[in-house]
């Protein structure tokens, strides 16, 4: 047949105000849409496939599976829609969707349209959709979207599979995305193999919560951006109850415009690939104004960073998280647990930092502040690139640091470092920190340190009621114009105790120093001290 320009050419139209029931149907290779369902109408389909619309791919006939005109309504059970295009299923302004057992598969976009195809959407003012035992499978550009100020989604029992990238427009692609004000809950599901995003949430006034949601194996789109867990934009609002990343490329989750708000519980976030044909190293966690409130995380094997937080605005409540084996980025210069920079504000309780690289947690910049309690770090070793540092916690160039009651073991170069910093430690431990070399390319590698306590510069350090023991080299090392204050603390094993050199200024009171190889006090000793490790984030 040949189908006019401008004509429509639908399968199934149920006109205006009218209701349809339609059971055990197909609607196979029709030139334009499989059904449309008009305004103020009412759809029900059991047992129905649409499959192969606009097959000849007309710029005007568009191609959707179903669609629901405004104030629409449409019932499904096991449907299936294969081979369509623009869009799998559809409702739009003040319409409403409700579907059981859901197919969407092999979805293009449609000739002289968007450059997109969306396979399930809730788009415009006040649409909704609800949707369980879903399986969205290759789609070109978009699986899941909830769109525009009212729209509402809520997916269960779903998995999504294969969301495919294109030439065109390629920062679109995503499995699941919710823009411009609308909301989403999704509950149950599984997204696997992704281009650009696994979630994308953008413009202010959007809120996802999702639930009990695996995002798996999400690589760069064609124009090789991309590859995040979830990717968030201004002002949204995320939720996360038990959601697991894994095999991602860039980051698991990136927030890198204005105001973004996160609250995490039961996250996991496992293994995130530095991409060389992005800047920078990757990111289990990458926040930029945005504020995160995480109460039981995992992130691991993250080839970079693993929580970076890089603007005045930017804050994080950290409460039972742990950080392990970040590894070495792709220029192998860094691997670290923690880095806030720029003013950025962190609070933690019961943080563990294990096997690490070049140092763990690192804070720097005036203005950044850290206040932890219960912060264990271990086994931070040397980064790759010159088997330099080892350092557990680094507070640099202006950032106040506060530690209580926190465990520092088996590291390299140094426990406590503070570059021109203020740090405060009480009630803490370091022990066994062995020889690392320095990290400074200008410095002579061949130096090396292994001190419970280094200070360097301007600094204004206060440490009580901690022990240091058996560090290689010294317990607490000062050097420049700093002020130090030691009280009620122990210093056992090492070659020194406790040694200052260029000017250092110590006072201590009640403090205790065992078992040193050559001194428990020195000073003037020519000990090469570190410059701050400051990753360039």
């Amino acid at each position: 047949a040949v189908v006019h320009k401008g004509q429509h050419a639908e399968g199934i139209v149920v006109d205006v105000q009218s209701h349809v029931t339609v059971e055990r149907v197909r609607v196979c290779g029709v030139a334009g849409h499989g059904v449309l369902v008009r305004v103020d109408s009412s759809l029900t389909a059991t047992d129905l496939l649409v499959d192969g619309t606009n097959y000849l791919n007309a710029e005007v006939l568009g191609g959707m599976g179903i669609w629901l005109d405004t104030n629409a309504k449409a019932t499904l059970r096991r449907v299936r829609l294969s081979h369509n295009r623009s869009f799998g299923a559809g409702a739009f302004a003040l319409s409403t969707l409700h579907a059981e057992r859901l197919a969407i598969e092999h979805l293009r976009p449609a000739a002289g349209q968007s450059p997109v195809s969306i396979g399930l959407t809730s788009a415009g003012a006040v649409s909704k959709v609800v949707a369980s035992a879903v399986r969205i499978d290759d789609v070109f550009g978009i699986a899941v979207q909830s769109s525009d100020d009212g729209a509402d989604l809520k997916l269960t029992h779903a998995a999504i599979e294969r969301t495919a990238s294109f030439t065109v427009d390629d920062s679109l692609t995503t499995a699941l995305g919710v823009y411009d004000a609308a909301t989403a809950t999704v509950r149950s599901v599984y997204i696997e193999d992704s281009k650009g995003a696994g979630v994308h949430v953008d413009r202010k006034g959007s809120k996802l919560e999702l639930e009990d949601v695996v995002i798996h194996h999400v690589r760069n789109t064609a124009a090789k951006g991309g590859g995040y867990g979830i990717h968030l934009g201004s002002g949204v609002e995320l939720t996360l109850r038990r959601v697991y990343i894994g095999d991602v490329v860039e980051a698991g989750i990136l927030s890198d415009f204005d105001g973004a708000k996160v609250d995490v519980s039961g996250l996991v976030i496992d293994g995130v690939a530095d991409n060389p044909d992005e800047i920078g190293p990757a990111k289990g966690i990458f926040a930029f104004r945005s504020v995160f409130n995480i109460v039981g995380a995992r992130i691991e094997h993250c080839a970079g960073v693993g929580l970076a937080l890089t603007d005045p605005t930017a804050a994080a409540v950290l409460s039972d998280v742990r950080i392990a084996h970040t590894l070495d980025d792709a220029a192998g210069t860094v691997g670290v647990a923690i880095v806030g920079r720029a003013s950025a504000k962190f609070t933690a309780a019961g943080l563990v930092a294990d096997d690490s690289r070049g140092v763990a947690i690192v804070f720097a910049d005036q203005g950044t502040t850290f206040v932890g309690d219960g912060v264990r770090v271990d086994h931070t070793g040397a980064r790759a690139i010159d088997q330099g540092g080892g350092h557990a916690v680094y507070a640099a160039l202006g950032a106040n640091v506060t530690l209580r009651g926190c465990v520092l073991s088996d590291n390299l170069a140094s426990g406590f470092a503070a570059d021109n910093a203020t740090l405060t430690v009480d009630r803490c431990v370091v022990r066994r920190t062995r020889f690392g070399a320095l990290v400074t390319p200008e410095r002579q590698l061949g130096a090396k340190l292994a001190d419970g306590l280094v200070v360097v510069g301007n600094s204004i350090v206060s440490m009580q009621r901690s022990m240091l023991l058996d560090n290689a080299r010294a317990g607490v090392l000062l050097d420049g114009p700093s002020a130090t204050n030691v009280e009620a603390t122990l210093i056992v094993g090492g070659i020194f105790g406790i040694a200052t050199q260029n000017g250092a200024t110590l006072l201590r009171k009640a403090v205790a120093t065992a078992q040193q190889s050559v001194a428990a006090t020195a000073s003037d000793q020519g000990l090469a001290v570190p410059k701050a490790p400051v990753p360039g984030l």
